[in-house]
Protein backbone atom coordinates (compact mmCIF):
# COMPACT_ATOMS: atom_id res chain seq x y z
CA UNK A 1 0.00 0.00 0.00
CA UNK A 2 1.50 3.29 -1.02
CA UNK A 3 -0.56 5.35 1.44
CA UNK A 4 -1.93 4.51 4.86
CA UNK A 5 -4.82 6.91 4.55
CA UNK A 6 -6.58 9.83 2.93
CA UNK A 7 -8.17 12.97 4.34
CA UNK A 8 -10.49 15.17 2.31
CA UNK A 9 -13.38 17.55 2.71
CA UNK A 10 -16.84 16.95 1.32
CA UNK A 11 -19.09 19.90 0.57
CA UNK A 12 -22.85 19.65 0.26
CA UNK A 13 -24.79 22.58 -1.16
CA UNK A 14 -28.50 23.33 -1.28
CA UNK A 15 -29.50 26.61 -2.86
CA UNK A 16 -27.38 29.26 -1.08
CA UNK A 17 -26.40 27.10 1.91
CA UNK A 18 -23.34 24.88 2.19
CA UNK A 19 -22.02 22.46 4.76
CA UNK A 20 -18.65 20.77 5.00
CA UNK A 21 -17.52 17.46 6.45
CA UNK A 22 -13.96 16.27 6.83
CA UNK A 23 -13.55 12.59 5.90
CA UNK A 24 -10.64 10.40 6.95
CA UNK A 25 -10.11 7.02 5.28
CA UNK A 26 -7.63 4.52 6.71
CA UNK A 27 -6.34 1.97 4.23
CA UNK A 28 -6.15 -1.54 5.66
CA UNK A 29 -3.16 -3.70 4.85
CA UNK A 30 -3.64 -6.31 2.13
CA UNK A 31 -1.79 -9.60 2.48
CA UNK A 32 0.26 -8.93 -0.64
CA UNK A 33 3.76 -9.86 0.56
CA UNK A 34 4.81 -13.43 1.04
CA UNK A 35 6.95 -14.43 4.01
CA UNK A 36 10.66 -14.85 3.40
CA UNK A 37 12.98 -17.21 5.20
CA UNK A 38 16.06 -15.58 6.69
CA UNK A 39 18.22 -18.43 5.39
CA UNK A 40 16.99 -20.25 2.28
CA UNK A 41 17.83 -22.84 1.04
CA UNK A 42 19.09 -24.60 4.11
CA UNK A 43 20.86 -27.92 4.63
CA UNK A 44 21.06 -29.34 8.14
CA UNK A 45 23.69 -31.93 9.03
CA UNK A 46 22.30 -33.95 11.92
CA UNK A 47 24.38 -36.54 13.79
CA UNK A 48 22.79 -39.98 13.88
CA UNK A 49 22.95 -39.95 17.68
CA UNK A 50 21.09 -36.64 18.08
CA UNK A 51 19.12 -36.53 21.35
CA UNK A 52 15.37 -36.84 20.91
CA UNK A 53 13.22 -33.88 21.95
CA UNK A 54 16.14 -31.49 21.73
CA UNK A 55 15.69 -28.68 19.18
CA UNK A 56 17.55 -29.26 15.91
CA UNK A 57 16.95 -25.90 14.36
CA UNK A 58 14.69 -22.87 14.58
CA UNK A 59 13.27 -21.59 11.30
CA UNK A 60 13.16 -17.81 11.02
CA UNK A 61 11.03 -15.94 8.53
CA UNK A 62 9.69 -12.42 8.24
CA UNK A 63 6.76 -10.78 6.49
CA UNK A 64 6.64 -7.05 5.76
CA UNK A 65 2.85 -6.92 5.80
CA UNK A 66 1.39 -5.34 8.91
CA UNK A 67 -0.65 -6.65 11.80
CA UNK A 68 -2.55 -9.90 11.21
CA UNK A 69 -1.17 -10.27 7.67
CA UNK A 70 2.36 -10.61 9.04
CA UNK A 71 1.63 -13.53 11.38
CA UNK A 72 3.81 -16.46 10.37
CA UNK A 73 2.93 -20.12 10.90
CA UNK A 74 5.30 -22.97 10.13
CA UNK A 75 4.40 -26.51 9.05
CA UNK A 76 6.10 -29.58 7.64
CA UNK A 77 4.83 -30.35 4.15
CA UNK A 78 6.25 -33.87 3.95
CA UNK A 79 6.88 -35.88 7.11
CA UNK A 80 4.96 -39.10 6.51
CA UNK A 81 6.96 -41.22 8.95
CA UNK A 82 6.74 -38.49 11.63
CA UNK A 83 10.47 -38.41 12.23
CA UNK A 84 10.34 -34.66 12.85
CA UNK A 85 7.99 -32.27 14.57
CA UNK A 86 7.79 -28.54 14.03
CA UNK A 87 6.30 -25.96 16.36
CA UNK A 88 3.94 -23.95 14.15
CA UNK A 89 4.49 -20.70 16.04
CA UNK A 90 8.16 -20.72 17.05
CA UNK A 91 9.55 -22.57 14.03
CA UNK A 92 11.50 -24.96 16.28
CA UNK A 93 12.29 -28.26 14.60
CA UNK A 94 12.63 -31.39 16.75
CA UNK A 95 13.61 -34.99 16.19
CA UNK A 96 10.79 -37.34 17.22
CA UNK A 97 12.36 -40.68 16.25
CA UNK A 98 15.94 -41.92 16.34
CA UNK A 99 17.88 -41.60 13.11
CA UNK A 100 19.38 -44.75 11.60
CA UNK A 101 21.88 -44.01 8.83
CA UNK A 102 22.18 -47.64 7.74
CA UNK A 103 18.41 -48.13 7.56
CA UNK A 104 17.55 -44.84 5.82
CA UNK A 105 20.18 -43.96 3.23
CA UNK A 106 17.92 -41.49 1.37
Amino acid sequence: ESRKGYVFTVQVTYEDNSAYCQVQIEVEDVNDNQPRFIKNPLTLHIPENWTLNQPLYTAKASDIDSERNSIIRYRLVTNTDRTFKLDSQSGQLWLEKPLDFELNRS
